[in-house]
């Protein structure tokens, strides 16, 4: 019976995933990938993040944990992945986030570490452009019970 090799190098056993060695198995594996820069929105009137449909207002290393989880790929094959991330603010609207991604590829320990710039875009969430632009959805009817209202009611109404 032929034993098994690396079909790459030839090396002899242990072999591994697609009858690879240690050695060739890690030069040729990507444990993780993300693009070296992302983008977020931030309105500039209230400091709020979009989050998918929606606007939050979580603090810094919260908000770059969620852009993570969005890009970060993670190879298939991957067991007991562990992500761990730093974040160094640089200005106002960049941020460098250091991002260290340790798990288990077919019983071997690999590691990856990544360094992502987040850049902020300044714009307007939906609910602070609707106050600048005096628009409302709601019409308050004010009522008395059987009398008229005076106008220093009405002046603290309005």
């Amino acid at each position: 019976m032929a034993q098994e090799f690396c079909i790459v190098c030839g090396a002899p056993p242990p072999v591994y995933a697609g009858r690879l060695c240690e050695s060739c198995l890690r030069d040729r594996t990507n444990l993780s990938k993300i693009p070296e820069r992302l983008q977020q929105a931030r309105c500039s009137k209230c400091r709020l993040h979009n989050v998918g449909k929606s606007w939050s207002d979580n603090d810094d290393l919260s908000i770059a944990e969620i852009r993570v989880q969005d890009h970060l790929e993670i190879l298939s094959e991957a067991e007991d992945v562990d992500v761990g991330l730093t974040v160094e603010t640089i200005d106002d609207r960049t941020s460098r986030i250091s991002i260290d991604v340790s798990a288990t590829v077919h019983g071997l320990p690999f590691d990856d570490q990544h360094t992502v710039l987040l850049q902020t875009s300044d714009t307007i969430c939906q609910t602070c452009s609707r106050k600048d632009g005096a628009y409302f959805e709601a019409e308050f009817q004010i009522r008395s019970a059987g009398r008229r209202l005076s106008k220093d009611e009405i002046g603290v109404i309005r």
